[in-house]
């Protein structure tokens, strides 16, 4: 089962799905980052931070659907 999964992921089919979520992902996480201003979370409990986290992220989903990121 193992074996099969990392064949898939040899494939050409999945290296160019693993290339296109690594782009989408790095790139909203750089986004984060540097839009945002969102380097370091200061907060004092993880709560907070997780707020702030999502926030971010909503923000993000919000300009996806609004067609400008």
């Amino acid at each position: 089962m193992i074996q099969v999964a990392i064949q898939r992921c040899r494939s050409k089919e999945g290296v160019e799905a693993a290339l296109r979520r690594k782009t989408q992902a790095e790139g909203t996480y750089a986004h984060i980052k540097e839009v945002l201003k969102l380097r370091k979370f200061y907060a004092l409990w993880l709560e907070n931070a997780r707020k702030k986290f999502i926030m971010a992220c909503s923000a993000i989903n919000l300009k996806k659907l609004m067609g400008s990121f």
